[in-house]
């Protein structure tokens, strides 16, 4: 390192040493630490001297002032640049510095070394003299690595506003990290090499050490894990020990504190961080999470289990599949990504929602594939622009308002080609966690490219973690939507919901709480027993989803990237209160009662105004309030009454038929009432009160109840022998009233026949008896006779008999040229009103031709064949007019007729052909 370089590096750490001293809360030189109010720490860049630019491919922005020097002055090619690394996460712990050294650099030359030695002496002095009063927090971003090719955006702090891109190429043999230098900073040579080494929580650094450097890009692979404790607003806080033995670049120390923080999601391990929702449905094999199918009124979403901790970068890479129809073709609704600070079980609306609207402070990016035209509760209309371009979809930045309507971002909306054929598309959302500017690449259906960027600044909260969910719907009109995962990498944060529920009714009884860590890290539950049994809970059990991660004894919780649901059970305390009921000496009157409650619940006992003798004077204690854990009990005082009984004398109709008399004493002493057996012409027939008892405070009554004397009719109902065929009726009436009685034309298996008796009269005191008299009814059974397609081979027959008596039929073996197959039918049994049938099935018989060929003296001269067929079938036999050696003759039998039952012979008659011989006789020449 040259010395010029030296004195700059000497006169910038002074500079920032002074800055430190006099209370500046950013340092000047190298990385400061912003602490956020949710426990994380940002790694800001200060200055612009520090940053450099790879050879060929550098691009420079300035927003507000011009980047001093020019670009061809800024370019440095590879070789020459010298290259700032760190190694190691500072720690800082209770707001104070204790210690700090100046790291020296690997010298070239003598000169330099002695010269950056004095620099970092002279640092170290006015470092260990300064107290810092703020407690500061380590770093969670971590650095995205460099590569080869890899463009990496370098933001200015807020302090600065230009904007340097820094590209790398393939033409570098070794990398630079443009990153800026804090009064910590080590300045390092190429060639030097870093060591590997990571720093506990509680343990201080001592040792120099040196960086290493890789020849194709930049990486800290080790990471010091910030020392973390819980705060009781639920969220993580990172106490971290500062190292001042070395100087450190704050960006990469970020970068260092989030490597064991980084979670990736593929295919294989999707399910293990997202949970699906609604009518998602996930493909394991292939990673594609169908959102809704082609058909109307789905939905469907996944979420994350975890949050993101937006102060680090993510990348989210995947492909998208909206449907094969757009808006003019009937295709709806689309896909939309949403980022929200609210719990991981809550989900936004679908619909034109997109999963988005009705979210507070949310924000996201939507695939549009239906214009909306008027919006609903939880959106706004789409822009009007989108109403024109019906056949493409529309790609936008979405957030939600202070009535938490998702409102379409116009200045980002572009519009991209429609959905076609279910064609899965790029897509790829990455987001820096420094600058909070998050990109989104989409590739339609055409292979176009369009690019999506907003600073995402105003809409995060510091401190807050965010969760991530994708959602698609379908409502009258629809489209397959799918989303595919190749990756997901990003810093996790764990969350535990916890909820307090009344085991009873369902019901949260005190609010939820979230609690969020880091992954690994744990957490103490408040379970809230004391403060719910002040308010008559009593807890039960806890069940968490997880139960690995939770211990029960100490209620500690240990986040992971899957979530925990953690639900502490109580129920209602139980209460009594106890009503006595005495007479005025204290002597009880009636057995207590006991009203049963939860506690807090109101109870209200009431008594009656008299009991057995006694009348209601005065309550002790109180009759209403609330149950409590203590017993309570109320106290009614009662006082003995006068008691009467009236006695009437009443028809059947109440009617008074004597007058009444009445019976006087005092409650709870005897009475007995009696009653003449007749009143003029009524009989007694029953007493309605206790005719005898004791006095109470109610005027008691005792009722004799008279009648008429009754009449009775008895109908009968008989066969003509006089036998009952059904259990009698009796019709019932006062005498002189009229009667009428009623007979079924039909009981069982009889008719009826006749009446015996009057049917119709009036009743008298002697019983009458009206009888029927039935005869048994008929019964039929037909028998047919048919072949298998059930036509009549014969005339059907009918038996006959009376109901109930048992029938048989037979059947032939054979009828004509039919032989008998089978019954349809019972062809035994009872005769019934309803006509039964008996069918016997028969099949034709077989019969049978025998062909048979002989000569002349009934020697065969072929084999016989036979011809089979249904009797009554035609048959034709046939015969070859030479047999070998032999000429046909003559035929023996009909060789064409009809089968018959019996076997029949057709014969062939053959004789031997003539043969002849000619005898020549010739000379020698023929």
């Amino acid at each position: 390192m040259g010395k010029r370089k030296m004195r700059k590096i000497k006169r910038d750490l002074k500079f920032s040493i002074r800055k430190f001293k006099v209370g500046i809360g950013s340092v000047a030189i190298g990385a400061i630490f912003l602490i956020s109010s949710n426990g994380e720490v940002e790694a800001a860049k200060l200055t612009n001297e520090s940053q450099t630019t790879i050879k060929g491919t550098e691009q420079q922005e300035s927003k507000q002032e011009e980047v001093t020097g020019t670009k061809q002055g800024n370019e440095q090619t590879i070789q020459d640049t010298e290259q700032v690394e760190t190694k190691e996460v500072p720690e800082v712990q209770e707001s104070e510095v204790q210690e700090s050294e100046v790291q020296e650099p690997v010298a070239e030359e003598s000169q330099e070394t002695e010269e950056s030695q004095q620099v970092e002496t002279a640092a170290t002095k006015e470092i260990e003299t300064t107290d810092v009063n703020e407690k500061q927090e380590a770093p969670k971003e971590q650095e995205p690595k460099e590569t080869l090719n890899e463009e990496t955006e370098v933001s200015e702090p807020k302090g600065t506003e230009t904007k340097e891109t820094i590209t790398d190429t393939k033409q570098g043999t070794e990398q630079q990290n443009s990153s800026q230098v804090s009064n910590k900073q080590e300045v390092q040579e190429p060639k030097q090499k870093q060591s590997e080494t990571t720093v506990s929580k509680e343990q201080k650094v001592s040792e120099t050490t040196k960086p290493t450097k890789s020849e194709t890009n930049t990486q800290v692979s080790n990471t010091t894990q910030p020392e973390v404790t819980e705060t009781k607003t639920t969220k993580k806080v990172a106490s971290v020990k500062a190292n001042t033995q070395s100087m450190k670049v704050a960006n990469v120390a970020a970068t260092n504190a989030d490597k064991s923080n980084t979670s990736t999601v593929t295919k294989d391990n999707f399910t293990d961080y997202f949970k699906l929702n609604g009518d998602a449905k996930y493909d394991k094999n292939t990673g594609i999470v169908t959102l809704t199918t082609d058909e109307p009124s789905k939905k469907g979403s996944f979420s994350l289990n975890s949050k993101i901790d937006m102060s680090q970068s993510f990348k989210l890479k995947g492909k998208v599949n909206l449907g094969n129809k757009n808006a003019a073709n009937k295709g709806a609704d689309g896909i939309g990504i949403v980022f929200h600070p609210n719990s991981i079980n809550d989900i936004g609306s679908y619909g034109g929602g997109l999963g988005i609207g009705g979210l507070p402070k949310a924000f996201g990016f939507k695939l549009d594939t239906w214009y909306n035209g008027s919006g609903e509760a939880t959106f706004v209309p789409d822009p009007a622009a989108f109403g024109e371009n019906r056949t493409k979809t529309m790609g936008a930045f979405v957030s939600t308002d202070e009535n938490n309507m998702a409102v379409t971002d116009k200045d980002t909306m572009q519009f991209v080609g429609g959905p076609i054929q279910n064609m899965f598309t790029d897509i790829l959302v990455e987001y820096d966690g420094k600058t909070k500017i998050m990109k989104i690449t989409y590739t339609d259906t055409q292979n176009k490219s369009y690019d999506f960027i907003k600073d995402m600044t105003e809409y995060i909260d510091p401190n807050q973690s965010y969760t991530l969910a994708l959602s698609g719907s379908t409502g009258a009109y629809t489209n397959r939507q799918e989303f595919q995962i190749t990756e997901f990498t990003y810093v996790a944060r764990g969350v535990a919901n916890v909820k307090y529920v009344d085991k009873d009714t369902g019901k949260e009884i005190a609010p939820a709480i979230e609690y969020e860590g880091d992954i690994k890290g744990k957490a103490t539950i408040d379970n809230k027993k004391n403060a719910l049994y002040n308010q008559g809970y009593d807890f039960v059990n806890v069940t968490a989803s997880y139960e690995t991660q939770f211990d029960r004894q100490t209620d500690t919780v240990t986040f992971t990237t899957s979530g925990q649901n953690i639900v502490y059970y109580f129920v209602k305390a139980n209460g009594q209160v106890i009503s006595k009921y005495v007479d005025e000496n204290g002597n009880k009157i009636q057995e207590p009662t006991t009203l049963n409650g939860k506690v807090g619940e109101n109870y209200s006992s009431t008594h009656p105004s008299e009991i057995e003798g006694y009348d209601y004077l005065r309550t002790e204690g109180t009759p209403e309030g609330k149950y409590s854990r203590d017993n309570q009990t109320v106290t009614y005082v009662y006082q003995k009454a006068d008691g009467h009984v009236t006695v009437r004398y009443v028809d059947e109709n109440g009617n008074k038929i004597q007058e009444p008399t009445t019976l006087k004493g005092k409650v709870g002493e005897d009475y007995s009432s009696t009653h003449p057996e007749r009143i003029n012409e009524y009989n007694y027939l029953e007493t309605e009160g206790n005719p005898e008892g004791k006095y109470s405070r109610d005027n008691q009554t005792v009722t004799y109840v008279y009648k008429k004397a009754d009449g009775h009719v008895t109908v009968r109902y008989v066969d003509e022998n006089g036998n009952k065929i059904q259990e009698p009726t009796t019709l019932n009436g006062k005498v002189g009233e009229d009667y009428s009685s009623t007979y079924p034309t039909q009981i069982n298996e009889y008719n009826y026949l006749e009446t015996e008796g009057t049917p119709e009269g009036k009743y008298s005191r002697d019983n009458q008896t009206v009888t029927y008299v039935y005869k048994k009814a008929d019964g039929h059974v037909t028998v047919r006779y048919v072949d298998e397609n059930g036509n009549k081979i014969q005339e059907p027959t009918t038996l006959k008999g009376k109901v109930g008596e048992d029938y048989s039929s037979t059947h032939p073996e054979q009828i004509n040229e039919y032989n008998y197959l089978e019954t349809e039918g019972n062809p035994t049994g009872e005769y019934s009103r309803d006509n039964q049938t008996v069918t016997y099935v028969y099949q034709k018989a077989d019969g049978h031709v025998t062909v048979r060929y002989v000569d002349e003296n009934g020697n065969p001269v072929q084999p016989d064949t036979v011809l089979n067929g249904k009797v009554g079938e035609d048959y034709s036999s046939t015969h070859p007019t030479q047999i070998n050696e032999y000429n046909y003759l003559e035929t023996e039998g009909t060789p064409e007729g009809k089968y018959s039952r019996d076997n029949q012979t057709v014969t062939y008659v053959y004789q031997k052909a003539d043969g002849h011989v000619t005898v020549r006789y010739v000379d020698e020449n023929g």
